[in-house]
Formats: structure tokens, C-alpha cells, sequence
């Protein structure tokens, strides 16, 4: 495990057994690559945790594709924390994937304090170690 995963306190291998789902937490508008590059990334790292035994839910894979088949925008903040909310709150735990721009995402950070608010794991995770 690398140095700022491990700092974080608690490891991925921590929440196999949690009740419930992870909450995957992932940046969006400030992915540098672009707003489907930052769901394909999201739903490729929500794969690879599903392939490994943990119950994922990635809020960014699921919205950017409702979003895309619903003409639905994107870029609402709004919209997405009033639908991702009830999400995180019956989340066991959440996961931080530490993708470029996580740490100038709102949404990452909101989603951050909110689980620490109600007492979640929080993991933090490089991509390359899902």
C-alpha cells in the first residue's frame, strides 16, 4: 500500500465487511480530463471494487449516464447533491478515489464532510490500488 493511502488511517481491506454499500466518491466537473472521462474512470474503478468482492455505488457513473439519456444537466449542483444525498447517508462507508482533481472538487469535499459528520469509514484510495 502506498504511503498516502496508508497515512489515511484506514485501508480498503478495512471495509470488506461493512454492511450495506460504499459510496464511491469520486471528482467530476473538475476531472482535468473531461466530464466522460471522469465517469468512464469512475465506472472502471467501481468495476474493479465489485470484482474484488466490495458493493459499490458510484453516484458519477450512475448520474453522468442518466444525465446523458435524460438530457438532464450535468453541471447543476443542485440537482446532483439532492439526488447523491440520500445515497451517501445510507452508505456503510465511503471510499475518496485520490483521481486528479479530487481536492478541488466541492462535491468530493461536501461528500467528505458529510460522512465524517455522521461518524463513516472513510478510505482514501490512489486509482491503481482499486
Amino acid at each position: 500500500m502506498c504511503n498516502a493511502c496508508q497515512g489515511a488511517g484506514l485501508a480498503l481491506e478495512d471495509l470488506r465487511h461493512v454492511p450495506g454499500f460504499i459510496y464511491l466518491a469520486t471528482p467530476y466537473s473538475k476531472y482535468a480530463a473531461g466530464l466522460e472521462a471522469a465517469a468512464t474512470e469512475a465506472s472502471r474503478i467501481a468495476a474493479r471494487l465489485m470484482a474484488r468482492g466490495f458493493r459499490v455505488l458510484s453516484p458519477i457513473a450512475h448520474s453522468h449516464a442518466v444525465s446523458e439519456a435524460g438530457s438532464l444537466d450535468k453541471m447543476d449542483p443542485d440537482l446532483w447533491a439532492y439526488q447523491d444525498r440520500p445515497l451517501l447517508d445510507a452508505a456503510a462507508a465511503v471510499v475518496v478515489v485520490l483521481m486528479p482533481g479530487w481536492a478541488e472538487s466541492a462535491g468530493v469535499r461536501a461528500e467528505i464532510d458529510i460522512a465524517r459528520k455522521h461518524r463513516k469509514p472513510i478510505v482514501f484510495l490512489h486509482p491503481e490500488h482499486a
